[in-house]
């Protein structure tokens, strides 16, 4: 028996080769790669990598797995379908084989939470038969004909969306195209915003990436993609898209493509042999974002004895990396220790910040709280479980701050959501793009809420959240709202009344306040 090593493969296409390439994934690879053998409808048939019973024996438990389907316009020489309708029916029948896999118990989804660590508890005990997990994406959105369509496959499952992959798309421009993601694709973020989708940067190209972050406050993860400075393509990412990733709180998974991992690798052209690469110097694991349809041309094959075993050493390594411009090549493994333990707080930040329950009309989720919408002028912030004890403290700072001046969000009043959940409810704000404002009126902004904040000060009360820590999810300075009347403060979870801390802290923590009020000074000027 393997040892009990866990791998998540970020990013598998296996429905797209269950029902376009007829590949039966409860069978073995040798078993399918027989049933190909004289087939030459497509590429590289009889030399698939990839099902369900080979991902259990290298113990690849957790997958996102993806819907794909893409629309193409008559000037578009790329293969897909011929309207987005098709499309979206495509997509329906990989769904239809996801659900028919759960119903026959090879594989389950993971949709919150909650089934992640149900599923990661089942497979502490290693078993043949797990069942393997899937997060649902869609890569390219061309088939979600309209908003709409987006709740209907959020119903569904789906939990991220990537808006293009190869060549212009409906939603945003993807690989070796160009151009920006339009009032469509802005449409399309702000509703996977609402719903709570993941946004995928793979594949963007670099004016869509840019437009696609700008416009997107939720949380980001790039599937499968490579550096832009080892191999020169659009398909990489830049050193300032990958930086630009890291301060979103983003995970980057690598892609094992010979030619994206090799510079000078001709597609069709170049063998392992001509590039000088072998096992021992691409050591690539199993499951970990293999193209299921085409062959491993680096050599490795299922069943070779001693492969489990390097394959769980190698992944390891490889979930130790973390993409950076440098082009990090691993060989200090004190540093692989730290980069590793840091990948796993990042990876740990997005999959379980999102994967929270999800409530209706959800605005945003927490570390500890969700903050839903419940008219056009009132939220409610739900304190469940073990946070239920703070909603009465957390209401008097509020109500202490609005009896001082405007600056904090409005109390309005506490209310029952559940019989397991109680509610703040307080005034809704619409936050506002501060770079639509000239310099001039952003610098008398500022200073109306730097004389607020320092009358909360003088009054006893201090924020102490102005800039959130940088280990927790989203912008560093989400607490801080502009809207039409001025910059507002929201979220005073760890607030603190000078009454309560005394004096020695009470100024220590005005203090670092004020620090914060300085950092983003800069930030919000310098735009």
């Amino acid at each position: 028996m393997p040892d009990p090593y866990f791998i998540f493969d970020a990013h598998l296409d296996l429905a797209m080769n269950a029902m376009e390439w007829n590949r039966d994934l409860t069978q073995s690879v040798a078993a399918l790669r027989a049933r190909e053998q004289g087939l030459t409808d497509k590429p590289d048939r009889g030399h698939g990598t990839v099902s369900l019973p080979e991902m259990r024996k290298g113990r690849v438990g957790l997958c996102v797995a993806t819907q794909i389907a893409r629309f193409v316009k008559k000037s578009n020489p790329l293969p897909g379908w011929h309207s987005p309708q098709q499309a979206w029916a495509m997509t329906q029948a990989q769904l239809a084989w996801y659900k028919t896999m759960e119903n026959l118990g090879q594989m389950t989804p993971v949709t919150d939470l909650d089934s992640l660590e149900s599923h990661l508890a089942n497979w502490a005990s290693p078993r043949d038969d797990h069942p393997i997990g899937y997060i649902l994406s869609l890569e390219g959105a061309d088939s979600i004909i309209n908003p709409d369509y987006l709740e209907k496959a959020y119903a569904s499952g789906l939990r991220a969306v990537g808006p293009a992959h190869y060549g212009p798309g409906a939603y945003a421009q993807g690989t070796d195209a160009s151009g920006g993601i339009g009032e469509k694709g802005r449409a399309l973020l702000k509703k996977m915003d609402e719903l709570g989708i993941i946004l995928d940067a793979t594949h963007l190209c670099d004016q869509s990436f840019r437009e696609a972050l700008d416009a997107f406050q939720g949380p980001v993860w790039a599937s499968h993609n490579n550096c832009r400075t080892l191999v020169p393509h659009n398909r990489q990412f830049s050193d300032e898209q990958i930086r630009e990733l890291i301060r979103r709180d983003a995970v980057i998974g690598a892609a094992f493509d010979a030619w994206m991992l090799k510079p000078g690798w001709e597609r069709g052209v170049s063998t392992p042999q001509s590039a000088g690469v072998s096992l021992e110097t691409v050591r690539l694991p199993r499951g970990y974002r293999l193209r299921p349809r085409r062959r491993l041309r680096h050599g490795a094959m299922p069943g070779r004895p001693g492969y489990h075993r390097r394959s769980a050493k190698t992944a390891r390594r490889f979930a130790k990396t973390r993409i950076c411009g440098s082009g990090y090549r691993g060989d200090n493994e004190r540093q692989l220790d730290s980069l590793f333990e840091k990948s796993l707080e990042s990876v740990k930040s997005i999959y379980l910040y999102r994967m929270k329950k999800r409530y209706p009309r959800t605005l945003s989720s927490g570390a500890n709280n969700t903050v839903i919408a419940l008219s056009e002028t009132e939220v409610g912030k739900l304190f469940t479980g073990d946070t239920r004890s703070d909603i009465g403290s957390e209401a008097e700072k509020m109500k202490f701050a609005n009896a001082v001046n405007g600056l904090v969000v409005r109390f309005i009043r506490l209310d029952e959501f559940s019989p397991d959940a109680e509610m703040l409810v307080m005034e809704r704000l619409f936050p506002l793009d501060f770079r639509a404002f000239e310099y001039e009126r952003r610098e008398l902004m500022l200073e109306v809420m730097e004389d607020e904040l320092r009358q909360l000060h003088q009054a006893g009360f201090v924020h102490r959240d102005l800039r959130r820590p940088s280990d927790m999810p989203g912008f560093f300075f989400d607490n801080i709202f502009l809207t039409q009347t001025g910059l507002r403060l929201i979220d005073v979870g760890i607030s603190a009344l000078l009454t309560q801390v005394g004096e020695r802290l009470f100024t220590r923590f005005v203090e670092q306040e004020l620090l914060e009020l300085e950092k983003f000074r800069a930030f919000f000027l310098s735009r």
